[in-house]
């Protein structure tokens, strides 16, 4: 794996250009790559237009893995109008919870009745939203 920067920085910060993958691999071996927790900040000249840029809210989900329960936590001043959903890897909403105010930092999420997987919940607070991939390990 090769990463090329730019010469040039924003803010100080170095400008990657691209990320390549030179390995090669015949049907027998899978190599799998995941990035992760990454920012992308697009510069004026972007060819991405405005319109295309997500808001997202500032919210963490832990403990992950877990055995039967979540905590989101809003690193937002207040909650507002908020509304969560938890759906399965067929997209099917499980739960959806609606919060119109701020009760604490931390929204907890029981989940001892869902069988072990993977889901999501997404979180919508106004034009901002997050989705989060959990699993659950009994």
């Amino acid at each position: 794996m090769e990463f090329f920067f730019d010469n040039n920085s924003v803010n100080g910060t170095s400008v990657l250009d691209a990320i390549v993958f030179n390995d090669r691999v015949d049907s027998m071996t899978q190599v799998h790559y995941f990035i992760d927790d990454f920012k992308m900040v697009l510069s004026e000249n972007s060819d991405l237009g405005y319109e295309d840029i997500s808001n997202e809210l500032d919210v963490i989900l832990y403990p992950n893995p877990t055995s039967d329960e979540i905590y989101l936590k809003f690193n937002d001043a207040s909650y507002g109008n908020i509304q969560v959903k938890v759906f399965n890897l067929h997209g099917q909403v499980l739960e959806f919870i609606e919060l119109n105010d701020k009760s604490s930092d931390d929204l907890r999420l029981s989940l001892s009745h869902y069988d072990q997987g993977v889901y999501f919940v997404s979180i919508q607070k106004d034009s901002y939203f997050k989705t989060l991939k959990f699993i659950i390990q009994h």
